[in-house]
């Protein structure tokens, strides 16, 4: 099978193209990938922009860096064929079908701790918009029940489920603290995280 030709001038093929594509992209964020050593990549499409994402990350930081890489398709992960690029010990891959299955593992959150630099791929967001807004819009659920089964510290599971069922954590808590008879350490701790954060100034009861 022959390549098609303008003027004995072969045409790209369309592996060239999205290797000319992922370089123009790479191209874009230069500044970002040089300041910033982790990176949280929205899309993986056919990957060629991954593999030109990690020869141009390796170039400025060696092996330390890492690349946080969010896909819906598992189809298209299965299908990366660069086993090289896909097996990176630099690379974390989350295949989450909405923006709470990513925002709620904790790999997740320890990693946007560390303030990387978010690389949104056109293809992939132009293909499921509502999917990549949902996770660049996200705010956390501020219900008593949902902070509870997200804690990893039983003393602090146990203090905030005695509230479950009484109190608006985002809005009430210090107001139930404040109505206590005997304060414990732990609502000394919670009292003084609502003074220094303000995290229930929207108080909707008077207290008596």
């Amino acid at each position: 099978m022959t390549s098609a030709t303008t003027n004995n001038i072969p045409w790209p093929s369309r592996e060239e193209k999205q290797k000319r594509e992922a370089k123009a992209f790479v191209g874009r964020y230069l500044r970002e990938l040089k300041a910033k050593k982790n990176i949280l990549l929205l899309g993986l499409g056919q990957g060629y922009h991954l593999a030109e994402l990690v020869e141009v990350m390796a170039q400025f930081h060696g092996n330390d860096f890492k690349l946080c890489v969010v896909e819906l398709h598992k189809e298209l992960f299965d299908n990366f064929s660069d086993e090289k690029t896909k097996n990176s010990k630099n690379i974390s891959w989350f295949i989450a079908h909405t923006a709470d299955d990513f925002f709620s593992q904790q790999e997740t959150i320890d990693f946007l701790i560390g303030r990387p630099a978010i690389l949104l791929y056109p293809e992939s967001f132009h293909q499921d918009t509502n999917y990549y807004q949902g996770i660049l819009t996200y705010q956390a659920s501020d219900k008593l029940d949902n902070i509870v089964s997200k804690s990893k510290s039983p003393i602090v599971k146990k203090y905030l489920s005695s509230f479950l069922g009484q109190v608006d954590f985002a809005k009430n808590l210090s107001s139930h603290i404040k109505r206590k008879e005997e304060f414990g350490s732990m609502d000394f701790l919670f009292y003084a995280l609502h003074e220094m954060t303000g995290i229930d100034t929207q108080i909707t009861e008077e207290l008596p």
